[in-house]
């Protein structure tokens, strides 16, 4: 389940945001 929206959680969550 590879989507454009779970990729930018992932990504905000690897910024500590």
């Amino acid at each position: 389940m590879k989507t454009p929206l779970t990729e930018a959680v992932s990504t905000a969550d690897s910024q500590g945001r």
